[in-house]
C-alpha cells in the first residue's frame, strides 16, 4: 500500500526522519525553519508555513528519493490553500486550466494577443 503524504502526516514521515532530511538537501532551509519552530514556541506559525512550503516544492526527484528511502510508493496530496490563484493560458485552453471548485470573492482578467490571464482571490 503506498504512503500518501498530506499536510497532516508529512511531519512524522519527512520532518522527523533525519535520513530523509539529510538526502533532501535542496529543502534544507525549510527543515531548518521547522526545527527552529520546534525549539522556540513563539515561532509556531513557522511550523505550518514550513509544511505548506515543502508540500508546494516537492518535485518528482524528491519523490524518487522518498520511494528509495521508505521502500514504498509515495503519493503526494497537495492542499491548495493559497488565497490567490493565477492562470495564464491561451483562449482555447483557458477553461481547462481553471480550478474546478474555487470559491472566489473577486477576480481580475487581462488579455494580451491570444493569451488571457486570470487572477482569483479567495
Amino acid at each position: 500500500m503506498p504512503i500518501i503524504l498530506t499536510s497532516k502526516n508529512i511531519e512524522d514521515i519527512i520532518f522527523k526522519n533525519k535520513k530523509i532530511t539529510s538526502k533532501l538537501t535542496r529543502h534544507k532551509h525549510i527543515f531548518d525553519n521547522w526545527n527552529m519552530s520546534q525549539v522556540i514556541p513563539a515561532l509556531k506559525f513557522i511550523r505550518s508555513e514550513s509544511i505548506s512550503k515543502l508540500l508546494k516544492n516537492i518535485d518528482s526527484d524528491d519523490i524518487n528519493i522518498l520511494k528509495y528511502i521508505l521502500q514504498d510508493d509515495v503519493i503526494l496530496l497537495r492542499d491548495d490553500s493559497s488565497l490567490v490563484h493565477n492562470v495564464d493560458e491561451t483562449i482555447e485552453n483557458l477553461e481547462f486550466q481553471m480550478p474546478e471548485d474555487f470559491n472566489c470573492i473577486d477576480f481580475c482578467l487581462y488579455r494580451k494577443n491570444n493569451f488571457i490571464g486570470v487572477t482569483l482571490w479567495k
